[in-house]
């Protein structure tokens, strides 16, 4: 039996050295012939030892030492007991077992060699098994990247091909055209040659009729050669001159600008000059009762024509105003602007009290519109005019202003009448602001100062008609409509205003004055003569 487990051992020693040989371990199969060696060598004293002396049966002596190991392996403690045995069979018995002891040491030893060689092995495959992995998945990344600029390259090459053929096709198309310009170079060619030919048959009868002393045809074309070239340059020398034009036009609108600009200051130093004249006037005798109080009780006393008149409202001094006389009632007017030479970028003392001259452009001032608006409720009118001739009118209820104390404060009721929006109903609410006196709500800066003049700026708002009156030169340029008279819902900020004019009438139409029994007194004026005629 323990012959069997050697056998089992060595078979399995075996076939490991040979798998392991395959892989070309080298120091196991060193380890394997060391091994093979000791069994055989064992094997061979084994021999030598159990051969028979006699010529028996060599099968006969197999089975007897096969029953005799059996036996003596089973039955080792009765062989020790037995005292009838030979000697020489003992001696037999324990060679045997000492050689089979040896024999299992060595298989041992070489079993455990092998295992620390199979260990050592299995490592060393391991990390060559997980080298080669990481080589591969190296190879298979390369192989991605190699696969994707291959695909990159494809598409290029595709792309190249069809730009390639699309320029194929674009040349193909050129001959084309090449070819037909050919054709038609061919065509002019043969048209050339046949009007050459027919002005040579007209030379010749030219100058078959025309006496010795006339000039032939080919003077003629240097003669016309060479006015043409007189011509060009007559040309040339009017293209220079239209130039030169061009830049003293330009330099002439830059002094005009500057001439202008020198107006609005001379202008801004300008008094109401009314005022002298409504002073100087009363220190006449002036016997009326009663003066209107606005433009409104003028019209309901018969006064259809529009002009200036002295009006005076409930707790205000007299003052001069420009009466717009309407079908629907007599408005005051309180600005009215007609062209760009007077300035109303004002300090805040000057929109408080008026400026300008009642025929052209002017502010009646803060303070009457205030006295104005205390008589009741006004309706507000606002007529636009541009440079294209068009119109707009917008009229608003309820108009009214807060006093000094609060900065006019502008209360605004709704539109009651025009074709284009209004956009002061966002302002209603708002305070006056002049370039001195920042009353808007814009925290970073002043409304009145960004876009000139005064007004009721809430964020500086869609509406502002106090600032720079532009034509259409000055009105091309950012920063000139930045600072231009405002009206946005009227085709954008852009669009340049011509002419306003802003009037107020009261919104019952009843007058607010009783007419005196005896006829007004007629003031005259140097300046501004006016009228005040009984009803009719």
């Amino acid at each position: 039996m323990l012959m069997a487990s050697i056998h089992v051992l060595t078979v399995v020693t075996l076939v490991s050295l040979r798998i392991m040989s395959e892989f070309g371990c080298c120091a196991v199969v060193v380890q394997h012939k060391q091994v093979k060696r000791w069994l055989e060598d064992s094997r061979e004293e084994k021999k030598e030892e159990v051969t028979p002396n006699d010529d028996e049966d060599l099968g006969t002596n197999r089975r007897q030492r096969h029953q005799y190991r059996n036996s003596t392996l089973d039955h080792t403690s009765e062989a020790d007991g037995r005292e009838d045995s030979g000697s020489e069979e003992d001696e037999e018995l324990a060679k045997n077992k000492g050689s089979m002891r040896e024999n299992i040491d060595i298989l041992a030893h070489g079993v455990l060699q092998l295992g620390t060689a199979l260990r050592h092995v299995a490592e060393r495959t391991t990390r060559q098994v997980s080298e080669a992995l990481g080589r591969l998945k190296l190879a298979g990344t390369r192989l991605e990247t190699i696969a994707g600029r291959a695909q990159n390259l494809r598409e290029g090459q595709i792309a190249l091909q069809k730009r390639a053929t699309r320029l194929e096709e674009k040349e193909m198309q050129q001959n084309q055209e090449a070819a037909e310009l050919k054709a038609r170079m061919h065509l002019v060619a043969k048209e050339k040659v046949k009007l050459e030919e027919r002005l040579l048959r007209l030379e010749q009868e030219t100058m078959h009729k025309a006496h010795v002393g006339s000039l032939d045809i080919r003077n003629l074309k240097e003669v016309m050669n060479s006015q043409n070239q007189s011509i060009w340059e007559i040309v040339a020398i009017i293209h220079s001159q239209t130039k030169k034009l061009d830049e003293q036009n330009n330099k002439l609108l830059q002094l005009q600008e500057q001439l202008r600009d020198i107006k609005n200051d001379e202008n801004n130093n300008q008094e109401f000059e009314w005022e002298d004249d409504l002073e100087g006037n009363e220190s006449q005798n002036i016997t009326t009762e009663a003066f209107p109080k606005h433009c409104h009780d003028i019209y309901m006393d018969g006064k259809r024509s529009s002009g200036m008149h002295v009006i005076q409202p409930d707790g205000a001094p007299r003052f001069w105003a420009f009466c717009q006389m309407r079908e629907d009632g007599g408005w005051t007017v309180f600005q009215h602007r007609i062209d760009g030479s007077m300035s109303f970028d004002r300090d805040w003392e000057s929109y408080k009290n008026g400026f300008g001259n009642l025929t052209g452009n002017h502010w009646i001032g803060l303070e009457q519109m205030f006295h104005l608006t205390k008589l009741g409720p006004m309706i507000l009118r606002v007529e636009l005019d541009d440079w294209n001739g068009e119109h707009q009118s917008i009229q608003h209820a309820n108009f009214s202003l807060s006093g000094g104390n609060e900065a006019y404060r502008l209360q605004l009721g709704p539109q009651v009448s025009g074709e284009i929006k209004s956009p002061m109903m966002k302002q209603s609410g708002a305070a006056f602001s002049t370039r001195d006196r920042d009353h808007d709500s814009k925290d970073d800066g002043n409304c009145a100062v960004i876009h000139s003049g005064g007004w009721w700026f809430s964020d500086c708002g869609d509406a502002n008609l106090n600032g720079v009156l532009l034509n259409e030169q000055r009105g091309s340029g950012r920063k000139w409509r930045c600072r231009g008279m405002l009206w946005k819902p009227w085709r954008g900020r852009q669009h340049i205003i011509r002419t306003t004019s802003m009037m107020l009438r009261p919104m019952d139409h009843s007058p607010t004055v009783t007419p005196p029994t005896k006829p007004y007194v007629t003031i005259k004026s140097s300046t501004h003569p006016f009228t005040l005629s009984p009803p009719t």
